[in-house]
């Protein structure tokens, strides 16, 4: 496996990623409020994978708003101010968009970033946006199976795009910083595990308990095997985490995030690591420290307990 799920992912190891946004932010608030910092720190530290999350309308009984920026111009403002963490989407609401600007989007990202691009798709859980965009939601699964077949033929080098009655076959530029260019499916999104793992090079499923994850994780790469024998396609998950200034403060879910200390964090990450978990993504949203002290708690005592962020697999 090459390009940027290889630098995050590989057989039997865990990374540690961040999803967006690593500082919290309330509902009228709009101003940068030291996103580069952040960025960069994270980036400096050596954090595999920095995630965006795609929240089109917001509704204030769901009191989410993302990383508060459209994803797309988001993930070109961290591209420009960083080097070497991965960026990726979890997710695109894909039945939103048109699958065309999905793919000049991806691909453009994942040039300016030099190939550290992964395209994470889904349909979203919120009906009330497809009635303000217009778009049906009971055929989201069937569009979003459309869509990853339409952009398979876009990201391909010598491919070129025809549509219904169109004569000339038509192109996009750019193509993406590397071929093939992985696509990861996030959730179910409406279709079988079968098919996630045969049209995506990997998956993101989160809020299953550790109880049932271990099982999760055995029929998906039962089905990857079976779908595509010999090949290595990694499971990715993530949860919100609030980070104690006691390092052997016992895990407690309070209902939206887990509060533990640094030591139980680092055994709850082993305990995923073992089941087959393949990069973990924390959400800071809930932690009631300050952003940089976690970080750089996570890096001098979490990062070292993990693969390395630029090892490379095979398969």
């Amino acid at each position: 496996m090459t390009g940027a799920l290889g630098r995050i992912c590989s057989r039997d190891r865990l990374t540690v990623g961040l999803m967006a946004p690593i500082v919290t932010y309330g509902h009228d608030l709009i101003g940068s409020d030291n996103h580069v910092h952040f960025v960069r720190q994270a980036d400096a530290l050596g954090f595999a994978g920095l995630w965006i999350r795609d929240i089109p309308i917001f509704e204030p009984t769901q009191n989410d708003i993302g990383q508060v920026f459209d994803p797309w111009a988001y993930l070109g403002y961290v591209a420009a101010n960083t080097s070497k963490i991965v960026l990726g989407t979890a997710c695109i609401v894909t039945p939103l968009r048109h699958p065309l600007h999905i793919a000049k989007a991806a691909a453009s990202i994942d040039q300016l970033c030099t190939g550290r691009f992964v395209l994470g798709l889904g349909t979203g859980e919120r009906e009330s946006d497809y009635q303000v965009f217009e778009k049906d939601f009971s055929s989201r699964s069937t569009r979003l199976r459309e869509c990853v077949a339409t952009l398979r033929v876009a990201f391909k080098r010598d491919e070129r795009l025809a549509y219904r009655d169109s004569v000339d076959a038509r192109n996009i530029i750019p193509k993406p910083y590397n071929d093939p260019f992985p696509i990861m499916l996030v959730g179910y999104a409406g279709q079988s595990i079968d098919w996630i793992a045969s049209h995506s090079e990997a998956w993101l499923y989160h809020g299953v308990p550790h109880s049932d994850m271990s099982k999760l994780i055995a029929e998906w790469r039962v089905t990857v095997e079976r779908s595509c024998s010999g090949i290595f396609k990694p499971f990715l998950t993530a949860s919100y985490i609030n980070l104690d200034f006691n390092a052997d403060k016992e895990p407690h879910y309070d209902g939206r995030s887990l509060r533990l200390g640094r030591n139980h964090l680092i055994g709850f990450l082993r305990k995923q690591e073992n089941m087959g978990v393949n990069h973990h993504i924390m959400s800071l949203r809930y932690c009631e420290r300050s952003r940089s002290d976690v970080l750089e708690e996570l890096a001098r005592y979490v990062l070292p307990e993990f693969a390395s962020p630029d090892v490379q697999t095979e398969g």
